[in-house]
């Protein structure tokens, strides 16, 4: 009982602290495809609104796209674990977040939440990764006035989708569009939700988690190789969104119970934090 006591002690105080501020949060196509994994995100989405924070979420859907691609005799290209959008692609990347997008706010107002579909290019501009990237794009401004405004009392839910400033569509990588909408609006939290409990330094052994780790700590296990592949992505988004102003960065799991109410309003968290390094390292709290 007493436990429970302190847990809600917590819980108040970070509410409290982070009352009014933007959190982004990039939900992977995995989990939005998950019902029993989508149902709790949703649900913690929805407290955070009624408590005064303002979630703002942007969508990937990688096993989604490549479903629908294999559907239609397409082969997926990517480059350094990026998509290589061409034409065809692209209709069919269109048409899939479309889908996942709209089954987002679907299920949110089910649940009682309030929630707003807005396609990316209504707030990202893009422009071509490369010169050969074709319909491959970063983000090169975020609109956000409109965007904060409907933020304000609604879960905004965003696709990954950009537009040229002649109207030319890009598919843009979830998270570095997570990182730029994060950038911009000043938030205070930047969370990746993955399929893995946050940074583990042997990634078959959970008990490996690291729980909080600074800029610097971050980047000299990336130097090192401790962390390869997805996660050093993961690990590299995280270091870019601080870098660029964002308070934190948060990896974490997906299917772990309420995994977004745990790592922003407890002490202990629930996955990996990543700070700035002038926060004092391990000795800080993840709300």
């Amino acid at each position: 009982m007493l436990k429970d006591v302190h847990i809600l002690v917590e819980a108040f105080q970070y509410a409290e602290r982070f009352h009014g501020k933007h959190v982004v949060v990039k939900l992977g196509g995995a989990a939005a495809a998950d019902d029993e994994v989508a149902t709790e995100v949703m649900q913690d989405l929805i407290w955070m609104l009624q408590w005064g924070i303002h979630p703002l979420v942007v969508h990937g859907g990688g096993p989604q796209i490549d479903a629908a691609l294999a559907e239609r005799d397409i082969t997926p290209v990517r480059v350094d674990g990026i998509r290589v959008t061409d034409a065809p692609t692209l209709e069919v990347v269109q048409e899939t977040l479309f889908g996942i997008n709209a089954g987002i706010v679907k299920k949110l107002e089910s649940m009682g939440g309030k929630a707003l579909s807005w396609c990316g290019t209504n707030v990202f501009v893009g422009v071509p990764l490369s010169p050969a990237s074709q319909f491959t794009g970063q983000v090169a401004e975020v609109k956000v006035r409109d965007l904060l405004q409907k933020a304000a009392t609604s879960i905004v839910v965003l696709s990954c989708l950009a537009a040229g400033e002649d109207g030319t569509v890009f598919n843009v990588n979830a998270d570095f569009a997570a990182i730029a909408l994060s950038t911009a609006v000043k938030a205070e939290k930047f969370i990746l939700l993955t399929d893995v409990p946050g940074v583990l330094l042997d990634p078959t052994d959970h008990s490996t988690l690291v729980s909080t780790l600074t800029v610097s700590q971050a980047k000299e296990l990336v130097r090192k190789k401790a962390v390869a592949g997805g996660m050093a992505a993961k690990v590299k988004a995280c270091i870019q969104a601080l870098d660029h102003g964002v308070n934190k960065a948060h990896i974490i799991h997906a299917t772990q119970s309420h995994s977004l109410l745990a790592e922003i309003f407890t002490n202990e968290g629930a996955g990996t934090q990543i700070i700035h390094d002038m926060e004092g390292g391990s000795s800080s709290g993840h709300g």
